[in-house]
């Protein structure tokens, strides 16, 4: 409890009943027990001595009497009074040694209640001036969640600004990426689609007819990633709604009418751009789908014209993927086409369908990335950046209007605990008060025993 025995004083007792030709002189002078603080004998009242009537002031005297008749060398240094002097300078001594910290404890408290407070309020504050100011303040703080500037910046988790980047950075370009532009595209399927272009007259070339359809096919498979991606946004820019109305620092927190409005106001004005963001996305999809752009620059192979030497497109085709490294050819294809019994000669469909499925590849890759790019814009355009900009002005149409006492109606725990922080303000600076009056104990202190007192010098 006490290791260093600073805090330790002992006190002897019944040494009345010693016998006769004894005395405890030398544990009283500590030598038999080292005490830091001392050693004090004193003499009690017995059982039969209270039975008897005998008062505390005759038992004092009688307690003096005995020390100076058997201890006389020691006897200002014991006795019931002694030890109350002593009890008494030890306690002065260790509160004046704990006052810095005491009186810095009582002043954080005293900041905090206050903050409080403050944001309790004071129940007095104009009601349309509040009621602007709440909505201000919650506005406020959804920008800078989606900014990045908040005061309360989170680490257990990507929230705000940062999940809404994550979800495009990440989220969407893996799903983009992970989809095969050849998925469900067998062989076979080439050649017929390739058969069915080309009607009852078979053609010279590549039916382009074909090559579109398959590939419109695949662009389709993009739309449900870029629709997801809207729900991940709607939900994230939700939750920092429910954030910041159940932030401390919003205020809202003691209207729970307001808070409720404010809420279902901002939840209603994301869910009214949600439909509006799909029908977007959806747009840029169809787009995509309106029109096949193989004149694009990026695209494997630019006009029937540019094939030099009056070649066909396949023969050309794999001749350029042989001595370029800007595209992938299907090496599984060719090898099972070299494995054939004609290894110099592919025949037709096999160069068709092989042909086929680069121009698909190629081309898918050009959408994939321009939707990769361009959906973000749109749900930052449609949703995000709209509900930034009229989110304040959504706010004071719905809810803001001359008669706001039953949007301000506080909660009763509101008022109770305003009460309670009141109180605990009034009894802090009381304490700081006494305190103040007090004086801390110097970094030296030694007391000094004299036979009428027990007196400090510093």
């Amino acid at each position: 409890v006490d290791p260093e025995g600073a805090r330790t004083l002992a006190v002897v007792t019944k040494l009345d009943l010693m016998d006769d030709g004894t005395d405890a002189l030398e544990i009283l002078t500590g030598r038999v027990i080292p005490v830091k603080l001392g050693i004090i004998g004193i003499v009690n009242r017995s059982q039969k001595d209270i039975m008897e009537g005998k008062s505390i002031m005759q038992n004092l005297r009688e307690e003096a009497e005995f020390f100076y008749k058997k201890y006389r060398s020691i006897c200002d240094l014991h006795g019931s009074v002694y030890l109350t002097k002593t009890v008494q300078a030890l306690l002065i001594n260790h509160i004046k040694n704990c006052l810095p910290k005491l009186r810095e404890r009582i002043n954080q408290k005293l900041v905090g209640q206050k903050q409080e407070l403050e944001t309790l309020g004071d129940g007095t504050s104009d009601k349309t001036t509040l009621l602007l100011d709440l909505m201000t303040r919650f506005s406020n703080t959804y920008c800078a969640a989606i900014k990045g500037n908040s005061s309360n910046i989170q680490t257990n988790e990507l929230y705000g600004g940062a999940r809404i980047n994550y979800v495009f950075q990440e989220s969407l370009s893996a799903t983009l990426k992970s989809i095969d532009a050849l998925a469900g595209l067998s062989k076979g399927a080439i050649l017929t689609a390739i058969q069915n272009a080309s009607g009852v007259n078979p053609t010279l070339f590549v039916p382009e007819v074909a090559f579109a359809l398959l590939v419109k096919r695949q662009i389709k498979r993009l739309r449900s990633p870029c629709l997801q991606c809207v729900d991940l946004i709607h939900e994230e820019l939700c939750r920092i709604v429910q954030n910041c109305v159940d932030d401390q620092d919003s205020g809202l927190r003691r209207f729970p009418k307001l808070q409720r409005e404010i809420s279902e106001v901002a939840s209603e004005l994301l869910m009214s751009r949600k439909p509006i963001t799909n029908q977007m996305v959806d747009h840029f999809i169809d787009i995509q789908l309106a029109y096949v752009n193989t004149g694009h620059p990026d695209f494997l192979l630019n006009r029937t014209s540019s094939v030099p030497g009056g070649r066909s497109e396949g023969d050309f085709l794999l001749e350029r993927k042989k001595s370029t490294t800007t595209t992938k050819v299907l090496e599984e294809d060719l090898v099972a086409l070299r494995s054939q019994s004609q290894p110099l000669l592919l025949d037709r469909s096999s160069k068709d369908c092989v042909l086929i499925q680069e121009l698909i590849q190629s081309y898918f890759s050009i959408v994939r990335m321009s939707v990769q790019d361009t959906v973000p814009k749109v749900i930052m355009h449609f949703l995000v950046n709209y509900v930034v900009d009229h989110l304040q002005s959504e706010l004071v149409a719905r809810l803001y209007r001359s008669d706001a006492g039953d949007l301000l109606q506080e909660s009763v725990t509101v008022l109770e605990r305003r009460r309670e922080v009141k109180a605990a303000i009034s009894a802090l600076e009381k304490a700081h008060c006494i305190l103040n009056t007090l004086q801390p104990a110097k970094n030296c202190v030694t007391y000094h025993i004299s036979k009428t007192n027990l007196q400090f010098s510093y």
